[in-house]
């Protein structure tokens, strides 16, 4: 069965608040703009809610978002703000202003050698994942607090731990996005914090630890760039959701087929998309149990205060310094 791509979202600016996109560019570092800036202070160290060789504690990033503007210009302003009222990323007044806040002087800067990516350069979680955690946990699960990129609609609970090791399609076949999915997201204190329009705090995170290795959420790399629209035709689609393509048939939500070879409703035998796996043969998906998996390797370099993932970047490939999850 094919699984429905729901939702992207894209950072522009690390640990700020994201938006929603109706459609994406996907290049070997990732969502093209995907943490494209962070704000870095006089240590070369990034605005994050963790401590890390590369990140500083600062909570007050995250009353803050980012959207990027028709003319690609990235614009930032408080969440409690009017639209009206922001500034322009690389804009000296963006600068004062966080600074002020802050109390130390920073600067909002792209990436420049040191990626702002905590580890991947894509990351997804299913909706049958988030709905266990609130039943489950007793917890505020909005996915606007695991900051991912893919919000994948899914049939049972950490469906998507069982594709590591594999590659997802997603997209029409001869022309999809391929993703070699890597690792489960290890969590950070992140995820309790308003952040991203989400205006209240929740103990996720040591219910988490409790019951999952304080891990949700699934790291991918891009094999084979392209774009993810959720789109029919070149229109949105009247019902306003996602549209999946398969083949030339369009259908509702862009999908990812993860579980062989798996055929459109209503396509021909030739509308197929295969899941393979890293040797390149069609991988036969079997049905996943949320048992817990062996914890994340720890990476090296980065001590982290909840080392995890809880916010990515938009980084060059080059010199990327992988040591922990997204922001």
């Amino acid at each position: 069965m094919p699984a429905t791509v729901l939702e992207i979202r894209r950072y522009p600016v690390k640990s700020m608040g994201g938006e929603a996109l109706d459609r994406v560019d996907l290049d070997a570092r990732g969502l093209v703009g995907d943490r494209a800036y962070a704000v870095v202070d006089g240590d070369g160290r990034f605005a994050a809610g963790k401590d890390s060789r590369r990140f500083r504690r600062r909570d007050e990033v995250f009353r803050y978002g980012a959207v990027t503007a028709s003319d690609g210009t990235v614009r930032v302003g408080r969440e409690d703000a009017r639209r009206s009222d922001r500034w322009a990323a690389g804009d000296v007044a963006l600068d004062e202003e966080l600074s002020g806040g802050f109390g130390d002087p920073v600067q909002v800067l792209l990436e420049n050698g040191t990626s702002h990516f905590d580890a991947r350069s894509v990351s997804l979680v299913g909706t049958a994942t988030l709905a266990w955690c609130a039943r489950e946990l007793g917890v505020d699960a909005d996915r606007r607090r695991l900051r991912t990129n893919l919000i994948v609609e899914t049939a049972e609970p950490f469906e998507e731990e069982g594709w590591v090791d594999h590659e997802v399609a997603i997209g029409p076949v001869g022309r999809s996005v391929r993703l070699a999915v890597v690792e489960r997201v290890e969590r950070c204190r992140t995820i309790d914090l308003a952040q991203d329009g989400v205006p209240t705090r929740t103990p996720w995170l040591k219910a988490l630890g409790g019951a999952r290795e304080l891990c949700v959420a699934v790291y991918a790399d891009v094999v084979a760039p392209g774009s993810i629209a959720p789109i029919c035709g070149g229109r949105t689609s009247s019902c306003g959701r996602p549209t999946r393509i398969c083949g030339g048939h369009a259908q509702r939500g862009d999908f990812l087929c993860f579980l062989g070879v798996s055929s459109c409703a209503g396509g021909s035998p030739g509308h197929r998309t295969l899941l393979r796996t890293s040797s390149g043969k069609s991988g036969i998906g079997q049905k996943q149990r949320f048992t817990p998996r062996r914890k994340p390797r720890r990476r090296q370099g980065d001590e982290a205060v909840g080392a995890g993932a809880d916010d990515r970047s938009i980084g060059s490939v080059t010199g990327t310094d992988h040591t922990e999850g997204p922001l």
